[in-house]
């Protein structure tokens, strides 16, 4: 029976599946495998408790097996250490012989933080000698010591093929978006020793955890220590999302009240596609909006990593150029129902309006704060003589507040 206990506990021994065998290790996933006389290689999920036969071994297992650079290695009655074939068993290759030894167990043990050296245990007779191994170049280094009694195995924490250094699995980040220019981190190690570790960011950001918060884009370097001293760093990038530079260019309309603006945008990203909202309307992947109106807009920005980045626009006018009516060159107050004012036709976006009409003498013969407000040609309900007369716009925009004049002239065509 395969069972498993909680160290340090032993009444938390309970019982897995059945399992006949005399070889048994694990993967660096925590998968199981051991060999069975009558099943051959057998593959069991501790997680789901899932048992795979994998097939017959086309060797005799002697003892135990270890995991070498992820290779599954058995040592072989025949006096041989076998690489298992994990897809195929019956094919395996014989990795290199061990002549006239033969090993009923292997182990390996850390000899540092990114090596391990690998033993086997032979015995003989009421002994068992422990050999050192040199897996790399395929022989036996040596008896390293003698142990007063059989020892029919040995396992330790690295027998899955890891070493006790640190191994940064992942580092995550999402890209930096927008305005906001930072993001937050998390690195993810594995680490078999026991005890914290020591997580130093770009030199001087150090905790316990391996989750930095407010990180700018750029480079940046790791350096994580455990508590048996290994050290292991990493530099990597975090990526600038949406640029918080938006090149925008905008058409604004000639004429205030026809919708023939437009507003085109360019947005840099290392995520695409970009897509573009106009007023919370509806994303397409169009960067050119036309047929837009005079007024505020609202564009929103999103790339492919879902960041967004809002810019308000505003599109503006020539305040006199209302539907191509320019300020008329002169009038005929003759009361036929045809040009008998001088209007200006100023736009709807003008606020602080102000018009003054003065004859040649500088004398002030009309005002008004009226925008559709006309000149008649009289002053005081008298008819003025035809002639030039001068007139003189003040206005501010919704848009611009800041005052403006205009001056002209006007005819008056009696």
């Amino acid at each position: 029976m395969l069972y498993r206990m909680k160290l340090g506990n032993p009444g938390s021994c309970t019982s897995l599946t059945s399992a006949n065998s005399n070889s048994l290790t694990s993967d660096k996933s925590g998968m199981l495998y051991w060999t069975d006389p009558s099943a051959g290689l057998v593959k069991y999920d501790p997680y789901t408790n899932t048992k795979i036969n994998l097939g017959l071994i086309n060797a005799t297992p002697a003892g135990d097996m270890i995991f070498y650079k992820d290779k599954l290695m058995l040592a072989a009655a025949d006096g041989y250490i076998y690489e298992i074939n994990l897809a195929d068993p019956f094919h395996s290759t014989r990795y290199f012989s061990t002549g006239a030894v033969t090993f009923y167990g292997l182990v390996s043990v850390p000899s540092s933080c990114s090596t391990n050296k690998y033993y086997g245990l032979q015995f003989v007779g009421s002994q068992t000698v422990l050999h050192e191994l040199d897996m790399e170049n395929k022989l036996i280094v040596g008896p390293v010591c003698n142990l007063p009694f059989l020892s029919y195995d040995a396992a330790s924490n690295v027998d899955n093929g890891s070493t006790v250094g640190i191994k940064i699995d992942s580092i995550i980040s999402k890209p930096v978006c927008g305005n906001n220019n930072v993001t937050d981190i998390t690195i993810a190690v594995t680490n078999l020793n026991a005890g914290p570790l020591i997580f130093q960011l770009d030199g001087t950001i150090i905790n316990s955890t391996g989750i930095f918060n407010s990180i700018p884009p750029g480079t940046h370097n790791i350096k994580i220590t455990n508590t048996g001293a290994c050290i292991t760093d990493s530099t990597f990038i975090i990526t600038q999302s949406l640029s918080t530079q938006v090149n925008i260019s905008v058409a604004n309309p000639v004429y205030c009240d026809l919708a023939i603006g437009s507003i085109t945008v360019k947005s840099p990203t290392n995520f695409l596609p970009l897509t573009y909202s106009l007023n919370g309307g509806a994303y397409t992947n169009n960067p050119v909006f036309n047929n837009l109106k005079v007024g505020r807009y609202t564009l929103s920005i999103m790339d492919g990593s879902q960041c967004r980045k809002d810019t308000v626009i505003t599109l503006s006018c020539d305040p006199l150029a209302c539907n191509g009516l320019n300020i008329p060159t002169g009038f005929t107050p003759d009361n036929n129902g045809k040009n008998d004012l001088f209007v200006p036709y100023p736009c709807k976006d003008i606020t602080d309006y102000e018009l003054r009409i003065y004859n040649r003498w500088g004398q002030l013969v009309f005002a008004t704060t009226e925008k559709n407000k006309g000149w008649d040609g009289t002053r005081n309900k008298i008819p003025q003589p035809g002639g030039i007369y001068i007139w003189m716009i003040n206005y501010s925009t919704l848009t611009d507040p800041t005052k403006k004049v205009l001056k002209g002239t006007v005819a008056l065509i009696r």
